[in-house]
Formats: structure tokens, sequence, C-alpha cells
């Protein structure tokens, strides 16, 4: 992944800790509401994209196989995604999916996913979009089945040029601690800028 490290004043990265605890709380009543539970959420810390992210402080990628992603693009753009660990993604696609005819196929697990991805990082983005008063459009999403980290590497690559360096992540939990899903949102320049400079029309 060949994105330029960054180096970010901690007035910029307490912001974006904010935007995304701000985006994040509505992305957790989201998912408690597609699943009807209680999803409790992590205070959000940042890390360098520079040398490759490492999701999560246990394990890295490994923990998260899962992923679905949206390209951002507008007043607050970047790449957002939620990833699941195996465990998690096996019991989110039953309670979605129960039925006692036959097990669920492939195609309406990968819809499954992607629709629960849809909706959970769109609540992330509108949420941060409407804390700053700017538009955004996020792209269809992207899953990945497994080997998230490569879908990524290859959505950040594309937008590398434009992206501020940065991976804010915030981690979802039920309260049996069962489910466990992971936010992330690598930021672009614009969507790091301070609020003046973000809702600034280009020049």
């Amino acid at each position: 992944m060949n994105v330029a490290p960054h180096t970010a004043r901690a007035s910029e990265l307490d912001r974006l800790r904010e935007l995304t605890n701000i985006g994040a709380g509505h992305a957790a009543t989201a998912l408690a509401r597609l699943i009807g539970q209680t999803i409790w959420m992590r205070v959000p810390n940042a890390e360098a994209l520079g040398s490759g992210v490492t999701p999560g402080s246990r394990g890295g990628w490994a923990q998260w196989p899962t992923g679905v992603f949206v390209d951002i693009r507008g007043g607050v753009g970047g790449v957002a995604g939620l990833l699941l660990s195996a465990s998690s993604r096996d019991l989110l696609v039953d309670r979605l999916l129960r039925r006692r005819d036959a097990e669920p196929s492939d195609i309406e697990v990968e819809s499954a996913l992607c629709e629960v991805g849809n909706i959970v990082l769109s609540s992330l983005v509108s949420a941060i979009a409407d804390t700053l008063g700017v538009i955004v459009m996020p792209s269809a999403p992207m899953l990945a089945s497994s080997d998230a980290d490569s879908l990524f590497e290859s959505v950040v690559g594309e937008r590398s040029a434009g992206l501020a360096g940065l991976c804010i992540q915030s981690e979802l939990i039920d309260d049996a601690g069962a489910l466990r899903a992971l936010l992330i949102w690598a930021p672009d320049r614009h969507g790091a800028a301070s609020p003046a400079e973000a809702t600034a029309p280009p020049v």
C-alpha cells in the first residue's frame, strides 16, 4: 500500500476521533436494530497507513478476515469499512438468515453481508457528514468474504494520492462479546482538514 506517512497534529487526531465517535455511535445503533440486541462501541483510536494498517489491538488482519468497504466521495471522502471476525460473520449470518428448511446459499450470505455493511457504513458516513454539514456519496458496498486486507489495500491504493494517511478504528461488540465488528475510516485530506477547510469551496 503506497500511502505517504502522515504526521498529524494532536488537535487533528482529536477531531478525527471525535467525528468517528459520533459516526460509530450511529453505526452501532443501526447494527443493533438489524439484529435486535444492544451493541456497544469502543473509543476510537488512530494509526498511520504508511507501512500497512493493522486493525484491532490483537491479531491484526488475521482476526478480521471478512470485510465490507465503501469508497466515499464528496465533502468528507475516503474509505470506510466494516470488518468481521470469522465467528462473528457466521453469527451475524445466522441471525439474519436463520430458517429451518435449508442452509442459505452463498449468494444469500454475500447479499446479506453487503446489505449489513451498506446500512452500518452509511450510518457511520452520514453522521460524520451531517456533523460537518457536507454531502457525501458512498459507493456500492464491496465485499471480501476472506482476505479483507487485500481488498482494503486495493481500494486505498486507488485513492492513495488523496488520503490523509490515517486510519481511525472503533470496535463494535454485543453484551456477550460473541459478536465483534471493527469500523475503520481512512479519511481523505479534505476530510481530515479543519472544519473551516473541510467546508470551504475548492479554489
